[in-house]
């Protein structure tokens, strides 16, 4: 559910607000504990804030803050045992674009993004010796992580091919909500360590039937360099991958890198 505002000021085109609201586990109808003998389960909220400070066909500026609350224990569905606690994220971006630069357009942009878990001191599966919310052992303590994403794309006028280049980091304990994301093996943005990537759009050059069709060949190229451990995992204690020992259990098979070159064919409307 989203609820907005959009009034015109005119020193700040484009500016906007919304609250956001989501539901990502629903516990269903239970009575005194849940059917894994734990504190009976709480529904998985989140409860978001967008704030787009200035838009304009050239420029953007945007800031976002969003909490999940009682975090499930795994992906919805009947395997679900506890909640571990919540999830916030702060972050913004820019982004700017130079009009007829040569013979094309070119656009750049940055964003930087804090995260924050906190446990309740529940464990995975409702099991004391399991992992908790971003902690293993004894000790879960609240963790903080940081995130980058910044990116340039040049537009070529004529042709209507678009050359691209991004590159983001994440920190030790960076953890997005981009689990939910459509990504076939993983979300880069979630990533604990580097992602560099290089693309390339080639727009159809057709009339849209749609007032904001568009048709569009996409190739890409990207290269994971995995720092740390549990990427796009929220359960767990993430730990350097150049410091693993063989009897250190994982929740995931850590990977130190990879490669992944993929095309997609987009009809948008």
């Amino acid at each position: 559910a989203t609820l907005g505002v959009a009034p015109e000021i005119g020193a700040l085109p484009g500016f906007a607000a919304k609250l956001c609201y989501g539901r990502a586990f629903e516990s269903g109808y239970r009575q005194g504990s849940d059917a894994h003998g734990s504190a009976a389960m709480r529904d998985s909220d989140m409860l978001g804030v967008s704030l787009l400070a200035y838009e304009t066909p050239d420029a953007r500026v945007d800031v976002q803050y969003q909490r999940g609350f009682n975090i499930m224990d795994g992906i919805p569905g009947p395997t679900v045992a506890t909640n571990l606690g919540d999830i916030e994220n702060i972050g913004g971006s820019m982004l700017r674009t130079v009009r007829e630069l040569g013979p094309g357009d070119l656009t750049v942009f940055g964003s930087g993004a804090a995260s924050a878990s906190h446990p309740n001191g529940n464990r995975y599966g409702g099991n004391a010796a399991m992992p908790g919310l971003m902690c293993d052992g004894p000790d879960c303590a609240n963790k903080t992580g940081m995130g980058l994403y910044t990116g340039v794309r040049y537009d070529i006028t004529k042709t209507k091919t678009k050359i691209g280049a991004e590159y983001n980091y994440g920190s030790k304990d960076w953890i997005t909500f981009v689990p939910a994301g459509d990504d076939i093996w993983t979300s880069k943005l979630g990533t604990r360590g580097n992602v560099y990537e290089l693309y390339a759009i080639q727009d159809i050059g057709r009339a849209p039937i749609a007032r904001d069709g568009r048709v569009f060949f996409r190739l890409g190229w990207q290269y994971y360099d995995f720092k740390y451990t549990g990427t796009n995992s929220w359960i767990g204690n993430s730990k350097s991958i150049s410091g693993l020992q063989a009897n250190q259990a994982q929740m995931t098979v850590p990977i130190r890198n990879a490669y992944d070159v993929y095309t997609t064919f987009e009809v948008r409307f």
